[in-house]
């Protein structure tokens, strides 16, 4: 295969393992970075015929779409991957398709990590497998479906949809995994990795190690790295900014708003409420005035006897 622009990272590291902010400072020195936040629908639909190929056990459909999927990334201009789904192929990549280049593997402590992924991603589970959105996780190519557990050894009856009643644990109430179990994983994910890639082409780094690894084993000829300028090590998609949470808050309204009354769970009414909740800056005293009025309005229009 002809690839206009070869992988020269490979990144086997997971989500929620400081995937964001290792793509930002591999970016800072010169790489164009392939990670979940680049997701598209051109990707989606190559990722979907490659799951259900997968899922089908069908081994030339793996081999035809995972093909089409090294192609995509090379015609956009990528040249380093990170955080799923592409982790979860590592190993192909590694071997058929870039056998030159690096494997980067991101170290988090397993039980931080764990509790990362029930309050971000986990938790999400929850929310979409009840109306309005009913979404069946066997159907979820992403990082909600039952595949993408799967591929961390998490068994389907280790996953409860409805979230784990009777736990003292907050996190795993809300969550469709348990924490034991979701810390069990990424301990076997891990040492897969280092088990499966040669220790000369592995590079283990975590983002408490800020530039140093990174620069030592990335950095470009002729370029320099970033900290010896004084440039921060970049911190970005914590729990505290990440996207999953604006996801889980936008899903939360919806779902809560749904059992009010089905009408009120449409994007423009859960978008209004997102806004008045969360929104800052623009969203000044006089907007949320607006707001209210137009959400009782609303109500008052579709609940017989309230007008």
């Amino acid at each position: 295969m002809n690839l206009t622009t070869p992988l020269l990272v490979i990144g086997a590291a997971l989500p929620r393992s400081g995937t964001a902010s290792i793509k930002a400072a591999l970016e800072m020195i010169g790489y164009r970075v392939f990670h979940a936040l680049e997701w598209n629908a051109d990707y989606a639909s190559i990722w979907d015929s490659y799951v259900d190929a997968d899922v089908s056990d069908d081994a030339a459909g793996r081999v035809e779409h995972m093909d089409a999927f090294v192609r995509k990334l090379s015609d956009d201009g990528f040249n380093a991957t990170l955080d799923q789904p592409s982790c979860f192929v590592y190993r192909e990549l590694a071997e058929k398709y870039y056998p030159d280049a690096k494997v980067l593997l991101t170290q988090r402590e397993a039980s931080s990590w764990a509790r990362s992924m029930l309050d971000m991603s986990y938790s999400i589970d929850i929310v979409i497998s009840h109306p309005p959105f009913n979404w069946d996780p066997d159907a979820i190519k992403g990082p909600w479906g039952n595949w993408s557990k799967a591929q961390l050894g998490i068994r389907r009856e280790e996953v409860h949809p409805n979230g784990i009643a009777g736990s003292d644990n907050v996190l795993e109430r809300k969550s469709s995994v348990s924490l034991a179990v979701t810390e069990r994983a990424y301990r076997e994910y891990q040492e897969s990795v280092l088990k499966d890639v040669p220790e000369e082409r592995l590079v283990q780094v975590s983002v408490k190690q800020g530039w140093e690894p990174l620069c030592r084993h990335f950095l470009p000829t002729g370029r320099t790295c970033p900290g010896d300028d004084g440039e921060p090590f970049p911190r970005t998609n914590t729990a505290e900014t990440s996207f999953l949470l604006d996801i889980r808050r936008k899903a939360s309204i919806r779902t809560a708003l749904y059992r009010v009354h089905p009408w009120l769970s449409g994007k423009r009414i859960g978008g209004w409420l997102y806004a008045l909740r969360f929104g800052r800056g623009w969203m000044s005293k006089l907007s949320r005035t607006v707001v209210v009025a137009a959400l009782v309005k609303a109500i008052l229009a579709v609940i017989p006897g309230l007008s």
